[in-house]
């Protein structure tokens, strides 16, 4: 049942945040976009905004990462705003409803409820990222007019990111058999903790959906996020010095990973900044990179579960003395 439910307040919440498309962008087939690039500043949807709103580059968007919506409202979309902050709420409402300080204790809670918790409370950090990476992508029309984010000429809205992972198109890119091979090393040497004759917990269905709901969560929110708004971000302000804006941006999602990954975030960062390249050399677009981070993290979150050793309690039963 909980199993049921997280994967129905996933879908519902990312299907709701997806209501209204970005409104400042241009509407381009994706077999166009894939061969042509758009000159963006001549081609903004009609009724944008002459200039962007003080603030669209950064602080609209960190904004929208704490409250889910507010750069939509400020830029003039109430309708889209009240999706993702609706899609906030239903995540903290859940989690705070069946006990999110139990599902945080550990990365990958086994028992059902403690699952629900969990996703429910990502639920609401997803809505925040795509809330600040949709609000950083309303003003690029306008920021363009001004002479800035001009090699920003990719157009996606949040259907091309959550379509992303199930795009066989990816599989005819090195790129991708990069990444691929780089998740089959890291999900062996998890595996590797096996031991015969050592009990382990079931791999049950909820664990799996649980997993693959995490990762849905993960790779387009923190794709979004990091490759989509931060990466572009420090691009630009930084003097398009690009190798000094990718590790900047694969540093801070590392050190964001200490707490849970340990050691091990220095690998995750090291992704990042795969996927930082693999953005650009993509025309900015993330579609790929969102590919490669859903499927590194179902598979390193399978592989984790599989190798959850069972607890053992020893419960002493004394019998009852009457008096």
């Amino acid at each position: 049942m909980h199993c049921r439910a997280a994967v129905f307040l996933n879908i519902t919440a990312l299907c709701l945040s997806a209501a209204t498309p970005v409104a400042a962008q241009d509407a381009t087939s994706r077999a166009a976009r894939d061969s042509v690039s758009v000159a963006a500043p001549d081609t903004a949807s009609v009724g944008a905004p002459d200039k962007a709103p003080r603030g669209a580059q950064f602080l609209i968007p960190l904004g929208s990462v704490l409250v889910p919506g507010l750069g939509q409202y400020l830029h003039g979309e109430p309708l889209t705003g009240a999706a993702y902050t609706g899609a906030a709420l239903t995540g903290l409402l859940v989690a705070a409803n069946v006990g999110a300080s139990t599902a945080n204790a550990v990365d990958f809670p086994r028992a059902g409820r403690d699952q629900l918790a969990a996703e429910a409370a990502h639920v609401y950090q997803t809505a925040g990222f795509l809330s600040a990476w949709d609000a950083f992508h309303r003003a690029i029309p306008a920021l363009q007019r001004e002479g800035k984010y001009e090699f920003l000429t990719t157009r996606e809205d949040l259907g091309d990111l959550l379509t992303a992972p199930f795009e066989t198109e990816f599989l005819g890119r090195w790129t991708t058999w990069v990444n691929l091979a780089f998740t089959a090393a890291m999900a062996g040497i998890v595996l590797a903790e096996h031991d015969p004759g050592v009990a382990y917990e079931p791999f049950r269905a909820r664990d799996a959906a649980f997993v693959t709901s995490l990762s849905l969560n993960a790779g387009v929110g923190e794709e979004a996020l990091f490759r989509g708004w931060l990466l572009p971000h420090f691009h630009q302000n930084l003097g398009e010095r690009f190798w000094v804006a990718n590790a900047l941006q694969a540093g801070i999602f590392g050190l964001l990973h200490v707490d849970s990954a340990g050691e091990f975030a220095v690998v995750i960062g090291a992704a990042a900044l795969y996927d930082g390249w693999v953005t650009r050399r993509n025309d900015w677009s993330i579609r790929e990179a969102v590919f490669n981070h859903f499927w590194y993290d179902l598979a390193i979150g399978a592989a984790t579960l599989l190798v959850d050793k069972r607890d053992f309690r020893v419960e002493l039963t004394f019998p009852t003395i009457r008096f």
